[in-house]
């Protein structure tokens, strides 16, 4: 009754709007600075990009960064829990996708293997865009750019050079039926001649997850979160920008929700990360020097895991925590015949590990020996890159870098372990080159690689896990990869407006884990009073591999209101593992077959639009071992298991101005309460359910 009443209200709310329209303005010339390290438009790089920009995250609203992007050309988010969201890029998860804020390095030593919760550690409410490159970006970014570079541009001061001062207020609140959660924010804004000043803050509560026809609410997936930002900026003159900015996050027992019962449950019981930094911008008038962009960052993540086994009478506690200082700068300049881009990058991570055992019957705590890092390791990356851009003809462009990186791990000696300093050194390339066949053609291709150094959770994690008990191995190598590509970019008429593009990539020496040999390690006890026993295993450089596929997206301007869009994104993995009896096998959680359909019709810009959309993927049964006794994929168990089926949800959604400082949006997911999974995800999709948003914007 109540989703009826949300789809009639919706209806009753399109009807009330003026018939006049102005058309959505093709945004395939919008800049992006993340795939060359300059501004770029999206139609005219050689890279394959998306942006979300801030009229996608007003139009859309998000409880969560992941969220946002879960709709967009060739990301797939794996949800662990409610709390989670690893984005899967071109077949590739975890520590192989590299998250930016602002430039500023998220992956740290203790980035987990495979998916872990960083993105979700950033409130989309601080956000004003998301560039997201797919494919590798080692050589702009470093170190786990792979699948792609996922970058989080932050909400800034706003300045209008009309005005000498000028002040806004943001309210924003968000309410949705399928888990009752609520949240606002709020935020104040404001600058004074060459001074800005943004301040927010967010509050969040969620509920238990209600899912499709055949799941109902799902146990252990609610969670609270708070979270704050705090922007100033400074405009020396007309040419130079000096920021500091501050962002801090807190979530707070939010439940492994696939491995969690009513005798042993685990959550993360607190999930704590901020950031601050201090950064300038510069541009110049020489001869040579055009820009210079720097900046100064330290980043604190913190994680407090908890597990309690009742039949045990224990809680089985550990914090872990990285302090990374950063530094990195990015000259650029211009000569007849070339763009060239220089660049510098320095992050120190430290690493805070402890564990210990709690009596839930009594307060008898017991340290243990080390948590599940050893406590004081140190990681250290180092990068210089060179990326020149070399205008061949007015149509012919060609883009050629490389960087020399280096790192350094030091992990302390313990009662369980010998202590393990060590060096690595590595050096990457890219070319990339775009054709201009008309104007609004753009032929590309491109051959590029990437890289991702061994961290100290490869080095030194140890103790139970789902898929036993790790080992510590101090002799790791990179993972490596080379991916070719190519692609074709449209933007024709102002009318049609798309991309096509087809990759290939090989990756060498990746990082898995094997059997380390030796007894059954106990981890506990089951729900049904047996023990617990685990398998011994260690990580090793023993899995080559390649993923193929093609990502392709089309959007179609129907005259001055109505618009229609699609995408669609394919890939298929297999890799050979490298060890005595070889076999080959399909590579873990590569997402099916999927893609998004759609229709719009936009009213005047001041009053809104209505959006009819489906999301659908394929059935993915091709699974690596891994997989087969993954919960989060096979929950029966591997005998038997036939994958994650397919699905198709419908959404309906709309957004109405109702007066010059107040802005609705309502939408009405999962029209016909299908119950689904994405693939490799521990919940179940939302249900039948309606979501309402209202922002009040006071200047």
């Amino acid at each position: 009754m109540a989703s009826r009443v949300c789809i009639l209200s919706l209806a009753a709310l399109l009807w009330t709007l003026p018939a006049h329209a102005e058309p959505d303005t093709p945004r395939s010339y919008e800049t992006v600075v993340t795939a060359t390290g300059g501004e770029e438009a999206t139609f005219e790089s050689p890279r394959a990009i998306e942006v979300i920009d801030s009229r996608d995250l007003r139009d859309r609203p998000a409880a969560t960064t992941p969220e946002a992007l879960e709709n967009e050309l060739g990301v797939t988010m794996q949800r662990t829990n409610t709390a989670g969201g690893a984005p899967i890029l071109r077949g590739l998860i975890g520590q192989h996708v590299l998250l930016l804020v602002d430039g500023i390095r998220l992956n740290n030593a203790i980035t987990r293997f495979g998916p872990n919760q960083l993105l979700n550690t950033v409130d989309p409410f601080q956000i004003q865009r998301v560039e997201v490159v797919r494919g590798p970006g080692s050589v702009l970014h470093g170190s786990d750019a792979l699948g792609g570079v996922i970058n989080l541009i932050s909400r800034r001061p706003a300045f209008d050079p009309r005005r000498a001062w000028d002040a806004a207020a943001m309210l924003t609140t968000r309410f949705d039926s399928a888990d009752m959660s609520a949240m606002g924010n709020l935020g104040l804004e404001g600058h004074l001649r060459g001074f800005g000043l943004r301040v927010g803050g967010t509050l969040k509560r969620f509920g238990e997850l209600t899912g499709g026809r055949d799941t109902g609410t799902q146990p252990f997936t609610a969670y609270r979160e708070g979270d704050a930002d705090v922007s100033l900026a400074w405009a020396l003159g007309s040419s130079h920008m000096l920021r500091a900015s501050y962002t801090a996050v807190r979530q707070l027992d939010a439940p492994r929700t696939d491995r969690s019962s009513a005798a042993d449950f685990r959550l993360f019981a607190e999930q704590l990360r901020d950031l601050g930094s201090l950064s300038y911008s510069g541009r110049f008038d020489g001869f040579l020097l055009k820009q210079v962009d720097a900046a100064i960052s330290l980043h604190d993540q913190r994680e407090l895991r908890e597990r309690f086994r009742v039949l045990d009478d224990r809680i089985e506690r550990e914090r872990d925590g990285a302090r990374t200082l950063g530094a990195q700068a990015t000259a650029r300049g211009e000569l007849p015949y070339t763009r060239l881009a220089v660049g510098l990058s320095l992050y120190h991570d430290w690493v805070d590990s402890t564990a210990e055992h709690e009596q839930i019957s009594s307060p008898v705590i017991t340290p243990l020996d080390r948590g599940r890092y050893v406590d004081d390791a140190t990681y250290t990356q180092l990068g210089f890159f060179v990326l020149d851009r070399i205008p061949v003809t007015h149509k012919l462009a060609i883009d050629i870098g490389g960087r020399v990186s280096s790192w350094f791990i030091r992990i302390p000696r313990s009662q369980v372990n010998d202590p393990i300093d060590t060096s690595r050194t590595g050096v990457v390339g890219a070319l990339h080159a775009r054709y201009l066949v008309g104007d609004g053609l753009n032929l590309v291709a491109g051959v590029s690689q990437g890289f991702r150094a061994p961290n100290v959770d490869d080095f030194s994690a140890q103790g139970c896990s789902g898929q036993g008990y790790d080992v510590p191995n101090p002799d790791l190598d990179n993972e490596k990869s080379v991916t070719a590509e190519a692609g074709v970019k449209l933007d024709l008429f102002g009318m049609l407006s798309g991309s096509l593009f087809y990759f290939y990539t090989y990756l060498d020496d990746l990082i898995v884990r094997v059997p380390a040999g030796g007894p059954q390690v106990p981890c506990g006890t089951l729900d049904n009073g047996r023990p617990d026993l685990a398998d011994r295993v260690t990580r090793d450089n023993s899995q080559t591999g390649e993923i193929h596929g093609v990502e392709a997206s089309v959007r179609l301007e129907l005259g001055r209101r109505w618009s229609l869009f699609s995408w669609i994104a394919w890939s298929r993995g297999q890799v050979t593992l490298d060890l005595p009896g070889n076999f080959e096998e399909p590579l873990s959680r590569v997402p099916p077959l999927n893609g998004m359909a759609g229709v719009r019709y936009s009213f005047a810009d001041q009053w809104g639009f209505a959006e009819l959309g489906l999301r659908w993927a394929d059935r993915q049964d091709r699974l690596a071992t891994g997989d087969r006794s993954d919960r989060r994929i096979c929950p029966d168990g591997p005998e038997g298991c036939r994958g994650t089926p397919g699905y198709a949800v419908v959404t309906l959604r709309g957004a109405a101005r109702l007066h010059d400082y107040l802005r609705l949006t309502l939408a009405v997911e999962n029209l016909t309460n299908e119950t689904y999974r994405i693939h490799g995800s521990g919940v179940d999709g939302a249900g039948l359910s309606a979501v309402l948003g209202m922002e009040v914007d006071v200047r």
